[in-house]
């Protein structure tokens, strides 16, 4: 049923499997268990005798046969059940790890430190705060067991050989041990947490940069198919528009027209958005382009009650691109601003100069962006205005001008406090002379 669970990645896997691989990885380890125990046996390496821990090995094969019951006869559909029951294990594995420990040389083995396997796959299976709370488990049965040794309470069976052998005998070397293991408990925490979450996000992105390229692909083929129907719609509403003496039905073909226009802006944003045009690229001024954008949104009625302010660095280095296609993407940006600016407000624009890069700065007192849609508003189709208002493609768009540029384009925003978008881009490479008679203004 759960066959093809090692072809897929652990964090990848619902927790139902995840606890099926986790119950199978268990047997490994009952059979090292076994295995070790009679080989220290044989070589005489732990005292105290071997049938503690084939008991041992016994009672936690019986625990993993109970488990193996429970999620065969479980519901899929009982999550929380399942997390609990995935904790409960890891609180008995961590519980069986302590005792192993005690029985082969105590805080002298440096098998303790297999705790990490258990917070790291806690980390995977529950997320940082669930770790945390294991590595506090771990780190507390550890520090009961050297006390309990240190104190004389359980008595200690020597590891005949090792790096630490007798250092369960010296108060600051069991505190030593105890911080070396704290350090080993949380930093294995933090650091599978921030890879896991590093992951989640790298395998968010390259799903959606799939989807764009599935989009891109569809949107070719869309524009093949859309546009002769479109261009004949559009002669004919001409052609009544210029011939017809009637009110009424020519007003009705202007709406025509209108609503062919947009299906038409819609389908050339689609195939823009999946390959850019290629125009003329040139060494632009971009404080001159931010400004053509800025003049340009000024006789749109939502700027009436927008203070604009601007911020323009003085001796910017020039940029090779097309002039047209970033003042395209500066009235996207501009246009978002004054949509999350209804009551009116601030628009801060400005341009400065990072190491290898131009940075243009384009902040709102709006509404913001939150938490739960800031991974998705690069997507095709994603906005949060009402039907009729946008298209959702004026970021996607923007993203894929940008990026062909060798630029990145990015944000910050909290609810609430507006939001500032950066684009970058990369400064123009020096070629040959130049005494800037090719430079846009």
């Amino acid at each position: 049923m759960y066959r093809d669970a090692y072809r897929i990645p652990f964090q990848q896997l619902d927790l139902s499997k995840q606890l099926f691989l986790l119950c199978r990885i268990r047997w490994a380890v009952i059979a090292a268990v076994i295995i070790t125990s009679v080989v220290g046996w044989k070589l005489a390496v732990v005292t105290g005798g071997v049938t503690p821990l084939l008991i041992l090995a016994g009672g936690l094969a019986c625990l993993n046969v109970a488990y193996y019951s429970f999620l065969h006869h479980s519901k899929r559909s009982q999550k929380r059940a399942y997390a609990w029951f995935g904790g409960l294990q890891i609180t008995m594995d961590l519980l069986v790890l302590v005792i192993v420990v005690h029985l082969t040389g105590g805080i002298e083995n440096p098998v303790i430190f297999f705790f990490t396997f258990h917070i790291a796959i806690a980390a995977i299976m529950f997320g940082m705060r669930y770790s945390l709370f294991f590595a506090g488990v771990a780190l507390l049965l550890g520090a009961a067991m050297a006390a309990a040794e240190l104190f004389g309470w359980l008595a200690h069976r020597h590891l005949m050989t090792g790096p630490c052998a007798g250092t369960y005998t010296h108060p600051w070397a069991v505190l030593y041990f105890l911080f070396i293991l704290a350090c080993v408990c949380l930093g294995t925490s933090l650091l599978v947490s921030t890879i896991q979450c590093r992951a989640e996000k790298l395998q968010h992105q390259a799903a959606q940069h799939e989807q764009m390229a599935s989009l891109g692909m569809l949107a070719a083929g869309v524009a093949h198919e859309i546009g002769n129907p479109l261009a004949a719609i559009s002669a004919v509403a001409q052609m009544i528009r210029r011939r017809t003496t009637d009110v009424v039905l020519y007003e009705r073909a202007s709406l025509l027209l209108d609503h062919v226009s947009r299906i038409r802006k819609i389908v050339e944003d689609l195939v823009n958005f999946a390959r850019p045009p290629e125009t003329e690229r040139r060494l632009v001024n971009i404080n001159s382009v931010v400004q053509q954008g800025l003049n340009l949104i000024r006789y749109d009625p939502r700027s009436k009650n927008i203070n604009i302010e601007t911020d323009y660095a003085d001796n910017l280095p020039p940029v090779r691109l097309s002039a047209e296609q970033l003042l395209q993407v500066c009235l996207n940006l501009f246009i978002n601003a004054l949509d999350a600016m209804e009551n009116g407000g601030r628009l801060t624009v400005s341009t400065s100069c990072r190491d290898s890069e131009v940075d243009i700065a384009i902040q709102d007192s709006g509404t913001g962006i939150g938490e739960e849609i800031s991974d998705r508003i690069f997507e095709p189709f994603f906005t949060t205005k009402p039907v009729g208002k946008g298209t959702g493609l004026g970021l996607s768009v923007s993203f894929g001008i940008i990026h062909s540029f060798g630029g990145t384009i990015g944000f910050k925003s909290s609810p609430g406090q507006g939001a500032v978008f950066h684009v970058l881009l990369p400064q123009a490479e020096p070629q040959g002379e130049n005494n800037g008679s090719d430079i846009d203004s």
